[in-house]
């Protein structure tokens, strides 16, 4: 017998035979599953970029619980984005953090967010545009749009006739 599951992307909830179970948790269909499996390994490149080369920490080292919390601010964009925007600026983030002085790294995750939060609307642009082309070039055709030979060979004009207002 089924039971009433939630899916935990979109919230919506759903039997478990229609539902799909991953690791523990349900999901609404399988791309849903892959969205969100793509969206979380996005995030994990972002904290390693931030803990590894940008605050210098050394693997097993806890990370400042505020980057979560900043990060969480962008939650408009998806991590893909962010993390597109933090690849794009990495030289400028990198060449301020080593001219700058910083007394915590609290001063310098909130600088780096600075320069992710001016760059990620033109980033996230260009996403949309690349998205949208993507979307274009898949997208079949639909017959109706096609031009049969007999109506090149013939086209059919709508002709007016005012023979009927002229005297013989």
């Amino acid at each position: 017998m089924a039971r009433r599951v939630k899916c935990i992307v979109t919230g919506e909830y759903g039997t478990s035979d229609v539902f799909i179970k991953r690791n523990g948790k349900y999901f609404k269909n399988e791309s849903i599953y892959l969205e969100y499996k793509k969206q979380n390994e996005y995030w994990v490149k972002i904290i390693e970029k931030f803990c590894y080369e940008f605050l210098g920490y050394s693997k097993g080292q806890p990370f400042p619980t505020i980057l979560p919390k900043r990060l969480k601010e962008l939650d408009f964009y998806d991590n893909e984005t962010i993390y597109n925007t933090i690849c794009e600026n990495e030289a400028s983030i990198i060449y301020s953090l080593n001219t700058k002085e910083f007394n915590s790294d609290y001063s310098k995750i909130c600088y780096v967010m600075a320069i992710i939060r001016n760059n990620i609307a033109q980033v996230w642009k260009k996403n949309m545009i690349a998205r949208n082309e993507a979307k274009k070039a898949y997208q079949p055709i639909p017959s109706n749009t096609y031009l049969s030979l007999s109506d090149i060979q013939n086209p059919k004009q709508k002709v007016k006739d005012i023979s009927k207002y002229l005297e013989d």
